[in-house]
């Protein structure tokens, strides 16, 4: 008596494996592409939490588009600030950007250390006098 199994049955096993491959892709692609939509929004959190810190302990921050000081109670004072003087200043780890699976493409760094890239801008809008804001980030 032989051992082993028919081409029947071979081709049923495979057959079983492409009907669950078939049906799990779908739902395993959708969990990825929620994961990654969640973690830019951590991402996207963790820098404008930043930059406001920032903003809010350095007064005399200048923006780079009109080299003026802003006022955090004047309504529609518009602050900008790059990433790279988040990271000089301490306030973000540049590991957050360079290992980010969406902001590594707009942050590089050199092997010195030194930045070669940055088109990450927040944008933070002063919407009353209280000192209510709105954010934006922008690569």
């Amino acid at each position: 008596m032989k051992k082993g199994f028919t081409l029947v049955e071979v081709l049923g096993v495979v057959a079983i494996l492409a009907i669950i491959t078939m049906v799990a892709t779908p739902s395993i692609i959708s969990m990825v592409k929620t994961a990654n939509s969640k973690m830019k929004a951590t991402e996207d959190e963790t820098i404008i939490v930043a930059a406001v810190k920032y903003v809010k302990d350095n007064p005399n921050h200048t923006n780079s588009s009109n080299a003026r000081d802003y006022d955090l109670t004047q309504k529609g004072s518009v602050i900008k600030v790059t990433a790279s003087t988040l990271v000089t200043a301490k306030y973000l780890d540049a590991n957050l950007l360079l290992k980010s699976s969406y902001y590594k493409n707009y942050y590089q760094v050199d092997s010195k250390g030194v930045v070669t890239k940055d088109s990450i801008v927040v944008t933070i809008t002063v919407v009353d006098a209280n000192g209510s804001i709105t954010t934006t980030i922008a690569p």
